[in-house]
Protein backbone atom coordinates (compact mmCIF):
# COMPACT_ATOMS: atom_id res chain seq x y z
CA UNK A 1 0.00 0.00 0.00
CA UNK A 2 1.47 3.33 -0.93
CA UNK A 3 1.88 6.21 1.67
CA UNK A 4 0.09 8.75 2.22
CA UNK A 5 0.92 12.14 3.51
CA UNK A 6 -0.76 13.92 5.41
CA UNK A 7 -0.36 17.61 7.33
CA UNK A 8 -3.01 19.33 9.00
CA UNK A 9 -2.15 23.34 9.37
CA UNK A 10 -4.10 24.56 12.50
CA UNK A 11 -5.24 28.07 12.44
CA UNK A 12 -5.29 30.25 15.16
CA UNK A 13 -6.55 33.77 15.99
CA UNK A 14 -3.70 34.73 19.09
CA UNK A 15 -7.32 35.34 21.40
CA UNK A 16 -7.33 31.38 20.63
CA UNK A 17 -4.01 29.89 21.70
CA UNK A 18 -3.25 29.09 25.44
CA UNK A 19 -0.31 31.14 26.77
CA UNK A 20 2.02 27.94 26.79
CA UNK A 21 1.67 27.24 23.06
CA UNK A 22 2.31 31.19 22.55
CA UNK A 23 5.48 30.36 24.66
CA UNK A 24 6.43 27.67 22.32
CA UNK A 25 5.81 29.48 18.73
CA UNK A 26 7.17 33.08 20.07
CA UNK A 27 9.62 33.50 17.10
CA UNK A 28 6.65 32.33 14.84
CA UNK A 29 5.35 35.84 13.47
CA UNK A 30 2.19 34.32 11.54
CA UNK A 31 -0.60 32.68 12.92
CA UNK A 32 0.06 29.17 10.98
CA UNK A 33 0.97 26.20 12.81
CA UNK A 34 1.95 23.28 11.11
CA UNK A 35 1.01 19.92 12.95
CA UNK A 36 2.93 16.85 10.86
CA UNK A 37 1.36 13.75 13.04
CA UNK A 38 2.92 10.41 11.56
CA UNK A 39 0.77 7.24 12.00
CA UNK A 40 2.96 4.81 14.31
CA UNK A 41 2.39 1.44 15.39
CA UNK A 42 4.06 2.07 19.14
CA UNK A 43 1.95 1.59 22.18
CA UNK A 44 4.23 3.27 24.14
CA UNK A 45 4.07 6.59 22.60
CA UNK A 46 1.75 8.94 24.06
CA UNK A 47 -0.14 11.26 21.84
CA UNK A 48 -2.03 14.40 22.59
CA UNK A 49 -5.53 14.63 22.18
CA UNK A 50 -5.39 16.92 19.52
CA UNK A 51 -2.48 14.28 17.81
CA UNK A 52 -5.35 11.23 18.58
CA UNK A 53 -8.19 13.12 16.66
CA UNK A 54 -5.75 14.22 14.11
CA UNK A 55 -4.96 10.46 13.30
CA UNK A 56 -8.41 10.04 13.45
CA UNK A 57 -8.97 11.78 10.74
CA UNK A 58 -6.03 10.56 8.88
CA UNK A 59 -7.28 7.49 9.17
CA UNK A 60 -10.90 8.02 8.22
CA UNK A 61 -9.61 9.69 4.74
CA UNK A 62 -6.95 7.60 4.15
CA UNK A 63 -9.53 4.40 4.44
CA UNK A 64 -12.21 6.11 2.13
CA UNK A 65 -9.04 7.60 -0.40
CA UNK A 66 -8.71 4.75 -3.40
CA UNK A 67 -7.51 6.18 -5.88
CA UNK A 68 -3.35 6.26 -4.66
CA UNK A 69 -1.95 4.86 -8.23
CA UNK A 70 -3.73 7.71 -10.15
CA UNK A 71 -2.74 10.44 -8.34
CA UNK A 72 1.15 9.40 -7.53
CA UNK A 73 3.31 12.46 -7.10
CA UNK A 74 0.52 15.08 -6.52
CA UNK A 75 -0.52 17.53 -3.76
CA UNK A 76 -3.97 19.24 -2.58
CA UNK A 77 -4.59 21.50 -0.05
CA UNK A 78 -7.40 22.78 1.13
CA UNK A 79 -9.22 24.88 3.61
CA UNK A 80 -11.84 22.75 5.93
CA UNK A 81 -14.27 24.44 8.71
CA UNK A 82 -15.21 21.63 11.38
CA UNK A 83 -18.55 21.52 13.35
CA UNK A 84 -18.20 20.73 16.95
CA UNK A 85 -20.01 17.58 15.67
CA UNK A 86 -17.24 16.88 13.49
CA UNK A 87 -19.30 17.59 10.15
CA UNK A 88 -17.84 20.02 6.89
CA UNK A 89 -19.25 22.97 7.30
CA UNK A 90 -16.93 24.49 4.43
CA UNK A 91 -14.30 23.19 2.16
CA UNK A 92 -11.74 25.49 -0.19
CA UNK A 93 -9.10 24.22 -2.53
CA UNK A 94 -6.25 26.41 -1.88
CA UNK A 95 -3.69 24.74 -4.00
CA UNK A 96 -3.06 22.00 -5.96
CA UNK A 97 -2.96 19.59 -8.80
CA UNK A 98 -7.10 19.94 -9.82
CA UNK A 99 -7.96 16.50 -10.03
CA UNK A 100 -6.30 14.89 -6.97
CA UNK A 101 -8.40 18.20 -5.22
CA UNK A 102 -11.57 17.38 -6.47
CA UNK A 103 -11.29 13.52 -5.32
CA UNK A 104 -9.90 14.59 -2.22
CA UNK A 105 -12.86 16.89 -1.58
CA UNK A 106 -15.30 14.44 -2.67
CA UNK A 107 -13.72 11.92 -0.34
CA UNK A 108 -13.98 14.66 2.36
CA UNK A 109 -17.51 15.01 1.81
CA UNK A 110 -18.86 11.83 1.59
CA UNK A 111 -16.66 11.38 4.89
CA UNK A 112 -18.94 10.84 8.52
CA UNK A 113 -15.79 12.23 10.87
CA UNK A 114 -15.85 11.70 14.21
CA UNK A 115 -16.70 14.43 16.67
CA UNK A 116 -13.89 16.12 18.11
CA UNK A 117 -13.49 14.38 21.79
CA UNK A 118 -13.55 17.60 23.72
CA UNK A 119 -14.17 21.82 23.37
CA UNK A 120 -10.90 22.23 23.21
CA UNK A 121 -9.13 20.17 20.51
CA UNK A 122 -12.48 21.33 18.42
CA UNK A 123 -11.27 25.42 19.34
CA UNK A 124 -7.88 23.93 17.51
CA UNK A 125 -9.14 21.90 14.64
CA UNK A 126 -12.40 23.41 14.01
CA UNK A 127 -10.68 25.60 11.04
CA UNK A 128 -7.57 24.17 9.61
CA UNK A 129 -5.69 23.43 6.38
CA UNK A 130 -5.24 19.85 4.82
CA UNK A 131 -2.13 19.19 3.05
CA UNK A 132 -2.86 15.44 1.00
CA UNK A 133 -0.09 14.30 -0.92
CA UNK A 134 0.11 10.71 -2.67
Amino acid sequence: MKKIFFCVMLLFSTSTVANSALDLLDDIADSTLTHHVEPTSKQNHQKSPLDAYILKIHSTITHNFHETKKFSGKRCAAKIAMSRQGKIESILKTEGDSDLCKEVISVIEATDFPRPPSDDVWNQIRTFTLDFAV
